[in-house]
C-alpha cells in the first residue's frame, strides 16, 4: 500500500456514527507497507503451531479449518503468530494499526458501507444476513451462509484488492483501547496511550449486523479475550 491521507472516523452526517467513531480527522498515512489479502487462516495458524511458534491450537467450531480464517485467539495469541512468521521470514510482522487498517479498508471509499449501501454489502461480506435467524440482526441483503465463518476469498474484494475486510471475522489491530479519536495519532501510528489491557477490533464478523460492518465502527477486547468471531490480518513493513 502507498503513502497517502484519508479521512478516518465517522463523517459528521453519519446518522448511526458513535462517539467512540468521532471525531472525524484527516490521517497521513507516512510509510508504505504490505497488508495480506486475506485474513490469516486456520491452515497458516496450525503451521506455527507445528512449528512451535505459537503455543495453542484454536477450535474450529466444526467449521472446517484449511482455509477458513482463524478463530478464538486472543491478540496475546496473535503476538506470538506475528513474532514467529517475522522470525521464520526474516522480515517484520505485525498487526496492523486502526488507522493502517481503516486506509486498506475504505481504499477511497467515501460512503460508510463497503460497496456503498447496507444492501450491497453482501457481494463483499459475510454478516449477519437474512438467514442467520438473529432477530436483531436481520439485514437487508443475503449472504448465502446461515451461520459461522467462510472460507477467505469467498467474497468480492474492495478496491484495494482484499478480501473479507467487513465481516467473516472482527480484525484485531495494534490500538489500546480509547472510546473516541480526541488526541489520536494522525501519522498512522499505534495509539499505544489508553487502556493497554484491551485493543481495538475493527471490520465487524459473520456475527454483525450493517450498522456495526460500517467502515468506520470500533468495537474492542482484552487481550487475553477468545470467540469464534475475531482474527485478525497482518501487516509486513517495507523498509523504504
Amino acid at each position: 500500500m502507498p503513502t497517502g491521507r484519508f479521512m478516518q472516523g465517522a463523517s459528521p452526517d453519519d446518522a448511526l456514527a458513535l462517539e467512540q467513531e468521532q471525531p472525524a480527522r484527516v490521517v497521513a498515512i507516512t510509510r508504505p507497507f504490505a497488508v495480506g489479502i486475506f485474513e490469516v487462516t486456520m491452515s497458516q495458524w496450525d503451521a506455527c503451531f507445528e512449528a512451535g511458534g505459537c503455543s495453542y491450537r484454536p477450535p474450529d467450531n466444526g467449521w472446517g479449518r484449511n482455509d477458513r480464517p482463524v478463530i478464538m485467539v486472543s491478540w496475546n495469541d496473535a503476538q506470538e503468530y506475528v513474532a514467529w512468521l517475522s522470525e521464520l521470514t526474516g522480515e517484520q510482522y505485525r498487526l496492523p494499526t486502526e488507522s493502517e487498517w481503516e486506509y486498506v479498508a475504505r481504499a477511497d471509499e467515501r460512503s460508510p458501507w463497503l460497496g456503498g449501501s447496507p444492501e450491497g454489502l453482501c457481494r463483499f461480506a459475510n454478516i449477519a444476513g437474512l438467514e442467520t435467524g438473529f432477530r436483531w440482526q436481520h439485514e437487508a441483503c443475503e449472504d448465502r451462509v446461515p451461520v459461522g465463518t467462510t472460507p477467505v476469498g469467498a467474497y468480492a474484494s474492495n478496491k484495494a484488492g482484499l478480501f473479507d475486510v467487513i465481516g467473516n471475522v472482527a480484525e484485531w489491530t495494534a490500538d489500546c483501547l480509547n472510546l473516541s479519536y480526541l488526541d489520536a495519532p494522525t501519522d498512522g501510528s499505534a495509539w499505544t496511550r489508553g487502556i493497554c489491557s484491551s485493543h481495538m477490533t475493527r471490520g465487524g464478523s459473520w456475527l454483525t449486523g450493517s450498522r456495526d460492518v460500517r467502515l468506520s465502527s470500533r468495537f474492542n477486547l482484552k487481550n487475553g479475550d477468545r470467540n469464534d468471531f475475531t482474527g485478525f490480518r497482518v501487516i509486513r513493513e517495507i523498509d523504504e
